[in-house]
């Protein structure tokens, strides 16, 4: 017994439109076509086939797959590891909505995953006593730059020694001053606004984020300082990570 192309549709769950395209695309071909009127028919037993696309599809299968491999495991292992990304991706997400939730300034604190473009600087790299002698340089060195920073190459909690590299994004006249170029690459990135308790909090939430997100650190963290105004600044803490499967580029 053959059926028609909206018996079979309605008994199938697949529509005539979709029909049609797994025709022209050799997925699911009519067992009849009738030469006069262009009329499909199918046979029963292509129910099993339209339940097996079906089953596909609502799994999260692209069409190119299935058409290569209706129910192929191979194809539903690599299908099973895509979501597992998109699981993971969405977590992460989760994460971040929580902990932008938790803070009086969501779209700040938020940390987020970009792109840092290389960028050409003129730097000072030195063994520091303390971190905060870093500032002294900065001010000594760059005190008008509006864009500055500092690579933490060690900031000293463990080894006791502090290892900083400041840069800026103006160009200086000090001939002491190397001219080098801040790698490219993937960071996390946190914004925070003046005062030690705005900076130690966006150092946990960067590492809080980090533990939770899976990534892993690949390279030193680097503080970016942004002057506002006279009177205001902002800082940027980036740390390089490595890349995962989720991330866009």
């Amino acid at each position: 017994m053959l059926l028609s192309i909206g018996a079979f549709s309605r008994l199938s769950g697949l529509s005539i439109k979709a029909l049609r395209i797994y025709d022209r695309t050799r997925l699911l071909r009519p067992a009849e076509v009738d030469r006069s009127t262009g009329y499909r028919r199918y046979r029963v037993s292509q129910i099993a086939d339209a339940h097996r696309i079906l089953a596909m599809r609502q799994m999260g299968m692209p069409l190119a797959d299935v058409r290569r491999a209706p129910g192929d495991r191979g194809a539903l292992v690599a299908l099973r590891r895509s979501l597992e990304a998109q699981l993971e991706a969405l977590a992460a997400q989760l994460a971040a909505v929580d902990d932008a939730l938790s803070s009086s300034d969501a779209a700040t604190s938020a940390v987020v995953i970009k792109r840092a473009l290389g960028h050409r600087v003129a730097s000072h790299r030195r063994a520091l006593p303390a971190q905060a002698d870093a500032d002294a340089l900065h001010d000594e060195l760059w005190r008008a730059s509006a864009v500055r920073g500092t690579v933490w190459h060690d900031c000293g909690e463990v080894s006791g020694r502090v290892d900083a590299q400041v840069f800026s994004l103006a160009s200086t006249s000090r001939a002491t001053a190397d001219r080098t170029v801040l790698p490219a690459g993937l960071t996390a990135s946190c914004l925070h606004g003046p005062g030690k308790a705005a900076e130690r909090a966006a150092y946990r939430r960067l590492q809080a984020w980090l533990d939770s997100s899976g990534h892993r650190r690949a390279g030193p963290y680097r503080e970016i300082y942004y002057r506002v105004d006279d009177r205001d600044a902002l800082t940027e803490i980036q740390l390089p990570i490595e890349p995962t499967r989720g991330d866009v580029a």
